[in-house]
């Protein structure tokens, strides 16, 4: 039986970021990905791109009875600087991750993390994946400002089944407790046992 190291939604991000490099580098494109949206706008080199979860909800149970399927908003930012081509630029980007994005190119890379990056298995199932909108416009600092575009998609999973508990075979639980009252009523001597024993079986 397998034990999750990573959240689900970790994994998924992890994912489009290992994606998406590997798209980029296969077209010549020096462009970085960032699993955070912190580091993409510190970045110098630009243009660049920053995966990151919006929220998450369980979906409606009373069109989906199990509540271990999720809806995960992921964004996906865009970052280039300010010129008469950033909004070319932006377009050309976007387009290029609308493209690329999708449930098996998402499934096969999760698939591939767990056997070359060491990973363990998650049993992730996939369900959806949809672009649902873009948001363009500038974000600025006192040192420069930027041209982004925010992309959002929805990317609907279930949960891995989770591990069932350990039988317990022993347990017990026992408390000693005991002592004289002094003169003045006040505790004397107090001594208190304590002991706890249990035997369980590992999860594997």
């Amino acid at each position: 039986m397998s034990v999750i190291n990573y959240h689900p939604r970790s994994l998924i991000r992890k994912a489009l970021v290992k994606m998406f490099k590997k798209e980029l580098h296969e077209k010549n494109f020096n462009i970085t990905v960032f699993e955070n949206r912190v580091s993409a706008f510190l970045a110098e080199d630009l243009p660049c791109i920053a995966v990151y979860a919006e929220s998450e909800n369980i979906l409606d149970e009373a069109k989906r009875p199990n509540p271990n399927e999720r809806d995960l908003s992921i964004n996906i930012d865009l970052l280039a600087r300010e010129g008469e081509n950033i909004d070319d630029d932006l377009d050309a980007l976007s387009y290029f991750i609308e493209k690329i994005l999708t449930i098996e190119k998402l499934d096969s890379v999760l698939d591939s993390m767990f056997e070359a990056d060491g990973l363990v298995s998650s049993d992730i199932v996939l369900i959806e994946v949809t672009y649902e909108n873009i948001a363009m416009g500038l974000i600025a600092d006192d040192a420069r400002v930027l041209g982004c575009a925010s992309m959002a998609f929805s990317i609907k999973y279930e949960l891995p089944k989770r591990s069932e508990l350990p039988d317990f075979n022993e347990f017990s639980f026992g408390m000693d407790m005991s002592g004289e009252l002094g003169e003045n009523g006040q505790g004397n001597d107090n001594k208190i046992d304590v002991s706890l024993s249990q035997k369980f079986e590992t999860i594997e």
